[in-house]
């Protein structure tokens, strides 16, 4: 049986914290500790000749943890 998986994620550290004991106290342990991620996503737009142009990227970063439950 597969146990059910929760990846939580947030901006602000003190705020995951406070998520990841909520979900201790619920019966959930850690699988992978709180780390910082960062996410780039590059925009591109097809111009006349209908080949890609760039246009920007943008980044985001948060810090993560996952979760599994416990039996």
């Amino acid at each position: 049986m597969i146990r059910p998986t929760s990846r939580l994620r947030h901006k602000n550290l003190r705020k995951l914290l406070t998520l990841c004991q909520e979900k201790e106290a619920q019966g959930w342990e850690c699988i992978r500790p709180i780390r910082r991620t960062d996410s780039y996503f590059k925009h591109f737009s097809l111009d006349k000749d209908r080949r890609y142009e760039y246009q920007d990227t943008d980044t985001s970063s948060f810090y993560e943890a996952i979760y599994r439950k416990v039996n």
